[in-house]
């Protein structure tokens, strides 16, 4: 009888993992800047975990958890409110490093997009997500997620949720199609300008992250958006 109850707790378990995974592969992304150290920025706690999956498990328990290292040879989990790549560590083997994709702020989570994409696919991308490409509503969002850009696309141009496409010089959101009540365009650049058709909203480096217009068949990262209740 033991036997039986032990197969289907194992069989539970299983079952759970796999939605676990799936789960895990949409909410972390593994950090390879912090494979085989031991990252000392946020720790909180470090338990035994039989598998990656049941590592992003307890992890996902705790509102707090940023991020989780997993070592499989010593079966260990190591739960953090944060894992900065450029925290104090020291090197530690066997150890990989999982971080949370979505950023909450206020009432919103969100997304960084690892790809480069055209303006169009980014939006899909996003929509496949149960979210939207980005849309900025007052000074704090546009400050959040300017700092993110800085700290995980430094240097990039990122796609925004906003466009011109149907009227010229009319920019609207792309998920309501509503006007912009909110916006940080470089104007001091002469932003935007619609040079050679540039109907797509992104920020820009050179422009020290201020919005700009854009060719929606350019290809950069992108930051995807879902509102949280």
């Amino acid at each position: 009888m033991r036997n039986i109850y032990l197969w289907i707790a194992t069989a539970a378990l299983n079952m759970l993992g796999i939605l676990t995974i799936k789960l895990r592969n949409d909410m972390y992304f593994e950090e390879p800047t912090l494979e085989n150290k031991r990252v000392v920025s946020g720790f909180r706690k470090e338990s035994m975990a039989f598998s990656l999956t049941y590592c992003s498990a307890v992890c996902l328990r705790y509102d707090f958890c940023e991020c989780f290292g997993f070592n499989p040879t010593i079966q260990a989990c190591r739960i953090h409110a944060s894992c900065r790549r450029n925290s104090t560590f020291v090197n530690n083997a066997g150890w990989k490093y999982y971080k949370r994709a979505w950023t909450r702020f206020q009432r919103s989570e969100y997304l960084i997009g690892r790809t480069q994409y055209k303006w169009y696919d980014a939006l899909l991308d996003c929509k496949r997500r149960s979210a939207k490409l980005v849309e900025i509503e007052s000074d704090a969002e546009d400050d959040f997620i300017n700092s993110l850009a800085k700290v995980e696309l430094p240097g990039e141009s990122v796609w925004f949720g906003g466009n011109d496409l149907v009227t010229e010089g009319t920019w609207v959101w792309a998920s309501t199609d509503e006007l912009f009540t909110y916006s940080a365009w470089a104007t001091a650049d002469g932003q935007p300008d619609d040079l050679n058709d540039e109907n797509c909203l992104h920020i820009y480096p050179t422009f020290n992250l201020k919005w700009v217009d854009g060719q929606c068949d350019d290809e950069h990262f992108y930051i995807c958006e879902r509102e949280v209740a």
